[in-house]
């Protein structure tokens, strides 16, 4: 997955590692911008890092690679 480069521009390229082919990405957005909807997102953020946690990884049961 490509990732933007913040960093300012030098002249040694950054260097890069392997990662799984597939991995899973878990994205959060809130309604809203209160304290509420921030505690709800680390709340769902939490339960969705525990949640991958105990199903390890690959075993995701929605995964639609083919």
């Amino acid at each position: 997955m490509p990732i933007r480069d913040f960093a300012e521009l030098t002249a040694q390229p950054r260097p890069s590692a392997e990662f799984e082919p597939y991995p899973t990405i878990l994205v959060l957005a809130t309604a809203g911008d209160r304290q509420r909807d921030w505690v709800r997102a680390g709340q769902a953020l939490q339960r969705g890092a525990a949640d991958g946690d105990l199903e390890g990884p690959g075993d995701d049961a929605d995964q639609s690679t083919g």
